[in-house]
């Protein structure tokens, strides 16, 4: 936020500082092996023009919807209409992972104001052993070190109902770090999320301001 004074709320992002200094030391030693497996057996490529998410693409999101039980994502035609028309123009930067051929996976991330934010992580099932994950995101980072201006990496909200997701990201070097958001909610659907849903209502509209933007990722 370029303005933290106009924040109504905080919310926890999973944040990796001084992104230039980014290296294996920000890995916990029990995630390393896991990188350098991934990096190892697997092949990984930056996609240019998105031939690869077109012909492979759905199929990985819809299996990872799926295993995860989240909502179902958009059909494939339309998923196929939007990376069209995301490729017309400036693409963001998307790595993907694949094995003979195969995608395992892909992360999608955009430079903004100076840090990188992962806008979209997909792991397919068929991925889930051999590390893809771990690689993935290793390659990322180490991209968005490597390009001048970007100071830190946003690897997304923290999501306290599923402590295995931040655990993970936390272990490739995260730091749960709380940034000021504007949000607004009508009264009803606030009370209700308070008391049905307390983890979608935090994540929805922060918690009370209580600091300002750390210096840290400023």
């Amino acid at each position: 936020m370029d303005d933290p004074s106009s924040a109504t709320a905080t919310t926890d992002f999973l944040i990796v500082p001084s992104l230039s200094e980014y290296g294996p030391a920000r890995i916990a030693k029990s995630r390393r092996g896991e990188v350098h497996e991934g990096v190892r057996e697997n092949d990984f490529a930056i996609l240019h023009e998105p031939g690869l998410l077109l012909a492979q693409g759905w199929g990985a999101l819809s299996a990872a919807a799926k295993k995860t039980g989240q909502l179902a994502p958009r059909d494939e035609e339309a998923y196929r209409a939007e990376w069209t028309t995301v490729y017309s123009g400036s693409p963001p930067l998307v790595i993907a992972a694949t094995q003979r051929g195969r995608l395992l996976g892909y992360v999608v991330s955009y430079g903004v104001s100076g840090h990188a934010a992962i806008e979209e992580v997909v792991i397919a099932p068929w991925a889930r052993q051999h590390a893809v994950g771990a690689a993935l995101y290793w390659i990322h980072l180490r991209m968005w070190a490597s390009t001048p201006g970007i100071g830190y990496a946003s690897l997304g909200r923290r999501f306290p109902e599923r402590e295995s997701l931040d655990y993970f990201k936390t272990s490739m070097g995260a730091e749960v770090t709380s940034l000021p958001v504007v949000g607004a909610m009508r009264a009803p659907a606030r009370a209700f999320l308070r008391v049905r849903r307390p983890h979608a209502h935090s994540r929805l509209v922060g918690a009370p301001v209580v600091a300002s933007l750390p210096a840290a990722v400023q």
